[in-house]
C-alpha cells in the first residue's frame, strides 16, 4: 500500500471489520509507516476513552422498564392515514434515484409523444409474389365456417383463419411445377 489510507478504513481496522487481504493490505503499510502507526494508536486511544466516558455516564442512569415504556408509546400512536403513508412511501423512493426516475419519465414522455403516431400508421403492402385472397363472410351452417382471412404466398401452405383465432394451415402442392413431374399424381 503505497498511499495512506483513509482514516475510516483505520477505524474498521481497529473495529476488526476489514476482510483478510484488506488488514494484511493495510498491516504491511502500518509496518512501514510510523505516520499511520501514529494515526492508528490515536484512534485507538480517542476509542477507549469515549467507550470509558459513555460507561461512566449510562451507569448512573435507570433503564428499567424503559422497553416497556417503548413499546407503550408506539402502541398509543395513531397510524397514519393510507394517504400519507403512501405520499411518504413514494417520496423518499423518489428521492433515493432522482436521476433514475426522471430518465424514466423522458423515456415515457418520448413514448407517449411517438406511440401513437405509430400505432396509427397504415399496414405495410404485402411482400412481392404474396396474394390476399377476398375474406368470404356468410352464416356458419352445420360443418361450414366463417373465414376470417385466406393467404397463398405462392409456396406449399394456404393458411386460412377461422374466427375466434383458431389458425389452420394446410399443406398444399406447388402447382406451378406438376407438369414436370411424372404423371399419376403419387407425388400430391
Amino acid at each position: 500500500m503505497t498511499a495512506h489510507p483513509p482514516q475510516r478504513e483505520l477505524d474498521l481496522y481497529l473495529d476488526g471489520e476489514l476482510s483478510p487481504s484488506r488488514r494484511a493490505r493495510l498491516e504491511a503499510h502500518l509496518e512501514q509507516c510510523p505516520q499511520c502507526r501514529q494515526s492508528l494508536e490515536i484512534l485507538g486511544l480517542t476509542g477507549s476513552l469515549l467507550r470509558e466516558a459513555v460507561e461512566e455516564e449510562t451507569a448512573a442512569v435507570d433503564f428499567g422498564g424503559f422497553d416497556e415504556r417503548v413499546l407503550q408509546a408506539a402502541r398509543a400512536e395513531r397510524p397514519l392515514p393510507r394517504q400519507r403513508a403512501l405520499a411518504l412511501r413514494l417520496g423518499n423512493l423518489l428521492a433515493a434515484r432522482p436521476l433514475a426516475w426522471a430518465a424514466a419519465a423522458a423515456v415515457a414522455l418520448v413514448l407517449a409523444l411517438l406511440l401513437p403516431g405509430l400505432l396509427a400508421r397504415q399496414p405495410a403492402a404485402p411482400a412481392p409474389g404474396r396474394h390476399d385472397a377476398p375474406v368470404v363472410a356468410g352464416r356458419a351452417h352445420n360443418n361450414e365456417a366463417i373465414i376470417d382471412s385466406l393467404e397463398y404466398a405462392g409456396q406449399r401452405s394456404l393458411i386460412y383463419t377461422v374466427s375466434r383465432n383458431n389458425t389452420t394451415v394446410i399443406w398444399l402442392y406447388d402447382f406451378d411445377s406438376v407438369g414436370q413431374q411424372a404423371p399419376g399424381g403419387d407425388e400430391l
